[in-house]
C-alpha cells in the first residue's frame, strides 16, 4: 500500500436487505473425551456477524439437543429498530447424530436483548422445550412464553394470550414496556407449570398451569423475595416475611418450614439465576439478626422436604459454594478472606490482602430529596476516611442518567477492586462521594430534552447535601463515565454549578454516534450489519425514537456538542480511541471548547476501549485525575 502497487479499497454495499439472509454453516460435534472419538451430528447455519451465537440445551435423558441459533432482523425503513433486532431459528438434534436437523419452520424465535441457555428449559420427560419468544408477526413487545414439542415440532403460548409471563426484575424499557432479560417459570414434577405472570396489565403473580387450563393463581407470601422450584415435591419454595413455606395448589394454606415472625427470611443459596433454575435439590434459606445471618439447608431430593440448621453467619460474609453431600460451607468476606463455616464458626482457608484490613469500610448514608420535578428521590453519600461531623468537604458527584438508588448498600465500595472505575482513591484524598438518583422520561414528547431532565436529578441532591452541612458548595465537581460521561455533558451544558467536571467516554454528538461503526467492525464485509449504535440510538438509552434523517432536532437537542458555548466548567476528557463510543465526539467537544476559548483537556489513551484495561494506563489515568481536581478545584 505504501508503495502505491495495490489497493486498500473495502467495499460495503448498502440498502440490500439479502446481505442480513448470507449465513455461514457450523458443524455440532459430540467428542468422547477417554477414545478421543468424534461423532458429527448436524450441520448447523451459523450468523458470521460479531453479534451471532449459537446457543444448545440437551434434554433430560440426553437423546435430544435444542439448538437456536441466530440471525439479524433487516431493518424496516418505516418502523424504528428495536434493541434485539436479532431472530433465533429453533431446531432439534438427535444425539447419536442420526437424521438432520429437525427445524421448527414455522416460527422464528425472537431473542431478547439478554439471553442465556438457561432460559431454555426442558420438561421432565425431555419432550416439550419452555423458552422465551415470539411469532414473526407479533408486535416487537410481544414476546411470551412458547412451548415447543421436539416430537411433532407444534408450537403453543405456555398461557392463555391475556396472560403475559414475566420477569419479576425485568429492566425498564424506553419505549415504556418491559425489556424482557428472562423470565420465571418452573416445570413441575407432573409435567404442569408454575409461571410468574400478569393477567391484562395487572399485578404479577404465581399461576399453575397445565395442559390447556386456565393458569390458576397461587397464595405467594406478600413481599417474598425469592421463589424457587422444587422438581422433587412438585412444589414451590418461598422465602419472605412469612418464614420459609412451600406452595401447593390453589386454595391450599402454604406448608409453614421456618416462621418469619422475628425477620425477612431469604435464599441465600444458590447464589446465581441459572443454578436455582436447576437446582441441585439443596437450597440455603437465611434470617438476618444482630450482625449474624442464621442459616437452614432446605433439601429436597429425596422427593421430601428435609431442613437442617446449619448455624450463624457474621453479616459481612457471604456464601461461596457449599457441598450438599457434606453440609460444608464455603464462606469469603470481601475479596480477602475464604473459610469454612462449621459448628457456627468459621475457620479461615486462605487470607490474602491481608494489608486492606487496616482500611476502615466508609461510611454509606441515603439521602432523601425532591427531585426539579418534584419527585421524592434518593442518593447515596459516601463519606471520606476520617470524616468528622460539623466539616464542609469537597465533593465527587458521580452521574449516570437512569440510575435510579433506594438503599445504601445499592452501590459498592471496595479499595481493592482493580478495575478502573474503582472510586475508592477520591475517599482517600478526602473527597465526599455522590450518587443521585436521575429519573428519565420515557420515549415520547417528553423526551425531548434529556438534559433537562438530568439536572432535576442531579442539582438539588447537591443542594441537600450542601444543607446537610457536608458539601462545600464551592468546590462540588461532577463525573461520570459512558452514559454518565454524556450525563456529565448535558450537565456542563445546562448549569455552572460545578466548579470543574470530568467525563469519561461519554458520547457528545448523537448525529455522530448514529453514523459511526463499531472499531472492532470498521473493516469486516458485515460491519453495518449489526446496526449496534442505531439501535441503541433509537431504542437504548439515547431514546431518539427515530434515525437523524426523521427527527434531526430532536438529535441535535440532546447533543451537548451543540451547547459549548454555554459551558463554563473546567473539563477533563478521557477517551480510549478504540471506544465504541467515536473519539471523534470527544474531539469535537475539545475542539469546540478549545475554539471558544475555555478550559478544556483531553487525554487520549491509544489502543484502549470503553474501559481502560492497561494497569499502566490506569495509574497514568488516575494521576492525571487527581492533578486535575487539584488544579481546577484547589481548596480555599
Amino acid at each position: 500500500a505504501r508503495r502505491g502497487d495495490s489497493s486498500t479499497a473495502s467495499v460495503l454495499e448498502g440498502g440490500l436487505a439479502a446481505a442480513y439472509a448470507v449465513r455461514d454453516s457450523e458443524d455440532l460435534a459430540a467428542v468422547s473425551v477417554p477414545d478421543e472419538r468424534e461423532v458429527r451430528l448436524a450441520r448447523i447455519p451459523a450468523d458470521f456477524t460479531t453479534s451471532g451465537w449459537r446457543v444448545f440445551v440437551i434434554a433430560p435423558g440426553g437423546a435430544t439437543i435444542a439448538v437456536i441459533t441466530s440471525e439479524l432482523e433487516p431493518p424496516v425503513p418505516d418502523r424504528r429498530l428495536t434493541r434485539g433486532m436479532i431472530h433465533g431459528r429453533l431446531g432439534f438434534v438427535q444425539a447419536d447424530g442420526t437424521g438432520p436437523v429437525r427445524w421448527v419452520d414455522s416460527l422464528e424465535v425472537y431473542l431478547p436483548p439478554v439471553f442465556e441457555s438457561w432460559q431454555m428449559r426442558w420438561s421432565p420427560d425431555g419432550r416439550r422445550l419452555l423458552f422465551a419468544g415470539r411469532r414473526p408477526t407479533a408486535a416487537d413487545t410481544a414476546t411470551n412464553l412458547l412451548v415447543a414439542d421436539a416430537r411433532s415440532l407444534a408450537v403453543r403460548a405456555a398461557v392463555p394470550h391475556e396472560w403475559t409471563a414475566v420477569e419479576t426484575s425485568a429492566s425498564e424499557d424506553p419505549a415504556g414496556g418491559q425489556l424482557q432479560v428472562g423470565f420465571k417459570a418452573f416445570w413441575q414434577a407432573d409435567g404442569s407449570l408454575a409461571v410468574f405472570a400478569r393477567k391484562d396489565g395487572g399485578p404479577g403473580g404465581w399461576w399453575l398451569a397445565g395442559g390447556d387450563s386456565l393458569p390458576r393463581p397461587l397464595a405467594t407470601p406478600e413481599g417474598a423475595d425469592v421463589v424457587l422450584p422444587t422438581a422433587a415435591t412438585g412444589r414451590i419454595l418461598a422465602a419472605g416475611p412469612d418464614g420459609i413455606v412451600l406452595l401447593s395448589e390453589p386454595g391450599r394454606r402454604p406448608d409453614t418450614l421456618f416462621a418469619g415472625d422475628r425477620g425477612q427470611w431469604r435464599i441465600l443459596w444458590p447464589e446465581t439465576e441459572a443454578a436455582k433454575i436447576d437446582p441441585h435439590g439443596a437450597f440455603i434459606a437465611a434470617r438476618d439478626s444482630l450482625g449474624l445471618q442464621s442459616l437452614v439447608e432446605i433439601r429436597l431430593d429425596s422427593g421430601r422436604v428435609e431442613t437442617h440448621v446449619l448455624g450463624r453467619l457474621p453479616a459481612e460474609y457471604r456464601i461461596a459454594d457449599y457441598d450438599p453431600g457434606t453440609r460444608r460451607v464455603i464462606v469469603s468476606r470481601r475479596n480477602r478472606v475464604v473459610g469454612a463455616l462449621r459448628g457456627g464458626t468459621v475457620r479461615p482457608l486462605l487470607e490474602i490482602n491481608r494489608e486492606m484490613e487496616s482500611i476502615p469500610a466508609p461510611a454509606r448514608v441515603l439521602v432523601d430529596y425532591r427531585g426539579g420535578d418534584g419527585d421524592s428521590l434518593h442518593a447515596v453519600t459516601i463519606l471520606p476516611l476520617g470524616y468528622r461531623k460539623g466539616e464542609r468537604y469537597p465533593v465527587v458527584v458521580w452521574v449516570y442518567a437512569g440510575n435510579m438508588y433506594t438503599s445504601a448498600g445499592d452501590v459498592g465500595m471496595d479499595p481493592t477492586a482493580s478495575n478502573a472505575g474503582n472510586l475508592f482513591p477520591l475517599l482517600s484524598a478526602g473527597y465526599v462521594l455522590l450518587y443521585p438518583s436521575i429519573p428519565l422520561p420515557h420515549m415520547g414528547a417528553g423526551a425531548t430534552d434529556m438534559r433537562e431532565a438530568i439536572s432535576n436529578g442531579v442539582l438539588p441532591a447537591v443542594d441537600r447535601l450542601t444543607e446537610l452541612g457536608i458539601a462545600d458548595p464551592h468546590r462540588v465537581a461532577v463525573m461520570g463515565h459512558s452514559f454518565g460521561g454524556y450525563t456529565v455533558l448535558s450537565l456542563i451544558t445546562s448549569t455552572s454549578r460545578f466548579r470543574t467536571a470530568i467525563a469519561l467516554a461519554g458520547p457528545a454528538d448523537h448525529v455522530l454516534d448514529y453514523g459511526s461503526l463499531r472499531p472492532w467492525d470498521r473493516y469486516r464485509p458485515d460491519a453495518y450489519l449489526a446496526m449496534a449504535n442505531q439501535k441503541m440510538a433509537e431504542a437504548g438509552q439515547d431514546r431518539l425514537g427515530a434515525p437523524p434523517s426523521l427527527d434531526l432536532w430532536r438529535y441535535l437537542k440532546n447533543s451537548p456538542a451543540y451547547y459549548l458555548d454555554r459551558v463554563t466548567t473546567p473539563l477533563l476528557l478521557i477517551h480510549g480511541d478504540q471506544d465504541h463510543v467515536p473519539i471523534e465526539g470527544a474531539e469535537e467537544v475539545f475542539t469546540g471548547l478549545h475554539r471558544l476559548g475555555k478550559r478544556v483537556r483531553f487525554v487520549r489513551y491509544f489502543g484502549e476501549g470503553h474501559v481502560i484495561d492497561s494497569p499502566a494506563n490506569i495509574r497514568d489515568m488516575w494521576g492525571r485525575i487527581f492533578a486535575w481536581l487539584a488544579e481546577t478545584m484547589p481548596p480555599g
